[in-house]
């Protein structure tokens, strides 16, 4: 078969993304196993996280795409070509909700729920506690997923959270990402959405989520492609500007189709420029 030369450019570099992405997990593990080694060695400690400041407390264990290309590990990649491939490539899946307050920011969102799940397509949603726990909320999202079809609700939808919310007994609660792991996988991946509470840890929890859904052990017969909603994306304390690291860790997962900011905010989530050369 005679291949058109753009389209040879594009399957040698969809391989290399996949490669790419293949260090991207290795690199992460192995830097963290090697920090563990140096418990209870303080001089190399220190010198580990020098290097690797992304693996301080207090940070989100991931380091951002773009510094990648400082290490040696990634060097092979550091191409203008393949920067612009990778980042056109992770953009492309953000797809926004941006309008002003009160303008059915809440409505839209449910009603791309509710139409994902007519394409069998697994719904992510981070949000605040206090919108879970907002009964008038909880009853409109309710008629939405009704709508849609589905009949056995504390068996479709999951909600992860330190406190119990079971959405008026439409759900099933799980307090960290291991018993809803458990759920999961007991459930043969029949929630049709999850929502997770806007904080650091339940966001991480979202990361190993998705993570255990490429392990081996995971029956691949089940999966789904994934949209993740992000409620109130602005917020600087819970949002995207204080979860990018994260964020940018599920984009790269090859069954997370859409990453769906929800904000009325004009305010940028970054500053940071990214060069292609």
């Amino acid at each position: 078969m005679i291949y058109e030369e753009e389209t040879i450019v594009d399957i040698r570099l969809r391989n290399t993304f996949e490669e790419f992405v293949e260090t991207y997990y290795k690199f992460h593990e192995d830097t963290a196993k090697k920090l563990e080694e140096y418990k209870n060695d303080p001089l190399n400690r220190r010198a580990h996280l020098s290097r690797y400041p992304f693996l301080k407390p207090k940070k989100t264990s991931y380091s951002m795409v773009h510094k990648l290309f400082h290490y040696p590990e990634f060097a092979r990649f550091n191409t203008e070509i393949f920067r612009k491939y990778l980042f056109t490539h992770l953009t492309k899946k953000i797809r926004g909700i941006f309008k002003h307050g009160q303008c059915a920011k809440t409505q839209i969102s449910c009603i791309k729920i509710a139409n994902d799940i007519q394409k069998n397509i697994l719904t992510i949603a981070i949000t605040k506690n206090t919108l879970l726990a907002n009964r008038q909320w909880t009853t409109r999202f309710i008629k939405h997923i009704r709508d849609a079809g589905l009949t056995n609700l504390h068996k479709e939808i999951l909600v992860i959270s330190s406190t119990p919310n079971d959405l008026d007994g439409n759900a099933t609660h799980c307090k960290n990402e291991k018993e809803a792991w458990a759920e999961i996988y007991n459930n043969g991946n029949n929630f049709k959405v999850i929502f997770v509470c806007a904080n650091s840890v339940r966001i991480a929890d979202v990361c190993k989520l998705l993570h255990r859904y490429t392990l081996p052990t995971f029956n691949g017969a089940c999966l789904k492609d994934i949209v993740i909603q992000y409620d109130e994306a602005h917020n600087l304390k819970s949002g995207v500007p204080q979860c990018r690291e994260m964020v940018e860790n599920m984009l790269l997962y090859d069954l997370v189709k859409e990453f769906i900011p929800i904000t009325a905010s004009y305010t940028p989530f970054t500053t940071t420029k990214i060069r292609y050369g």
